[in-house]
């Protein structure tokens, strides 16, 4: 897609939820995110992490980690067909997460996270993504993480661009 031999600029946004030690069986929290340009979806995904997470922040980071790996392999799909994405902004709505990703502490509470999430810190620092905090009553991916009442389920559907 090319207009006038010059880069597109466009707006791609994602939201990311985790829903801390969901699984009956295994305690392990299940990660969401939807990725929307234009107002539609473009990307989501929904799964069970890989390893438990020992509280709410920690389930939240890695499913913060995740939405980074796919706002980086969007960033690669743009540059491909010269589109420019920026600085994609992800939506999380705990404020946790956002803190450490945002300013890096060494802490004994962090220590048992898996490096490989926290290659996300290091893409904030290079301000290829951003992270910001959104309500829970606006959070988009919700409908990809936990069972939603009718209203919020209708709210979340429409909000993404799902008819």
């Amino acid at each position: 897609i090319r207009s006038l031999n010059a880069r597109i600029s466009t707006t791609l946004i994602a939201y990311c939820d985790a829903d801390y030690a969901g699984d009956v069986d295994t305690k392990r929290s299940t990660t969401g995110y939807v990725f929307l340009m234009y107002g539609g979806p473009v990307s989501w995904s929904s799964g069970l992490q890989p390893t438990v997470a020992a509280s709410t922040v920690k389930a939240e980071y890695m499913s913060a980690a995740q939405s980074v790996k796919e706002a980086l392999w969007f960033r690669k799909l743009g540059g491909d067909l010269e589109l420019d994405f920026g600085t994609v902004l992800i939506y999380c709505d705990n404020q946790g997460p956002i803190r450490l990703l945002k300013h890096p502490i060494a802490s004994q509470r962090l220590k048992h996270i898996d490096v490989i999430h926290h290659f996300a810190r290091e893409r904030v620092a290079r301000k290829e993504v951003a992270f910001a905090y959104c309500g829970t009553e606006d959070m988009k991916a919700d409908i990809m993480t936990k069972a939603l009442a009718p209203g919020k389920f209708k709210k979340c559907k429409s909000e993404i661009g799902i008819a």
